[in-house]
């Protein structure tokens, strides 16, 4: 294998963990209202700010057990999973895209996706913005790095969000709506699924598991959004693999 194609896929997954464990402060501080940046990282139970040898992407949560270096709390799995997702995204962005403009783009699209997601099934953030920022800057981000906007993708995507939003309301599955309504058009834009029958069946493949196994421990609102973080971290995993991405 090509010496200087290893030595870029490990510069950018190093620096794609580093990354995720930014988006983790994105996901958790920006549903509180909070700034991204101050104050410094800390334990959410003995609130110790942290050293930089408790942040190191990935292999810090492992060797740390799961645990707060102070306090021993537990440290969610949700750290590394992130971190994990973002390194693999921006490293299977360059093998897909190499050095070209789109390689910012699709790199860019896939971790707003993410972003969006987790925080759709973490069920904190209560503002829209978070869930419609990212679909605001699909035209400037399409433009810019593949010179091309197809109208018809992002109408169908609107619509398909808003059409599935309304049949959420009415089967009454406790979600937040505009979250939804958000990330909906955020994977249909950036998935490659422009296709309405493969739209109503991600739908489908989780609102009728959701309202079969719904019980006492887990409602159907909760099965259905970690089905939906499921589905589309499925679909980034399987439009890399087929390069069926637009950017």
């Amino acid at each position: 294998m090509n010496p200087e194609l290893i030595f870029f896929s490990c510069v950018f997954f190093i620096f794609g963990s580093l990354l995720g464990s930014f988006c983790n402060v994105v996901i958790l501080r920006v549903a509180k209202g909070k700034s991204v940046v101050f104050p410094p990282s800390e334990c959410p139970n003995c609130h110790h700010h942290l050293s930089p040898l408790d942040l190191i992407p990935i292999f810090g949560w492992i060797l740390l057990s799961g645990k707060c270096r102070y306090c021993s709390s537990s440290i969610s799995i949700q750290y590394p999973l992130v971190e994990t997702a973002v390194a693999l995204t921006l490293l299977f962005s360059f093998l897909n895209k190499g050095f070209s403009p789109g390689f910012i783009g699709l790199a860019s699209w896939c971790i707003f996706t993410i972003i969006a997601s987790i925080m759709f099934f973490r069920d904190e953030a209560r503002t829209i913005g978070p869930f419609i920022y990212p679909i605001l800057y699909y035209f400037p981000l399409k433009y810019f790095f593949s010179h091309s906007i197809n109208v018809q993708d992002y109408s169908f995507a609107l619509s398909m969000a808003f059409f599935s939003t309304l049949l959420l309301r009415w089967r009454k599955i406790e979600i937040y709506y505009l979250g939804w309504f958000g990330v909906g058009c955020i994977g249909l834009l950036g998935s490659g699924f422009s296709e309405i029958t493969m739209g109503v069946l991600l739908l489908a493949l989780s609102i009728i598991p959701a309202s079969l196994f719904r019980g006492k421990k887990y409602s159907e609102g909760e099965i259905f959004r970690f089905l939906l973080l499921c589905w589309t971290l499925t679909g980034i995993i399987f439009n890399f693999s087929l390069n069926t991405f637009t950017f």
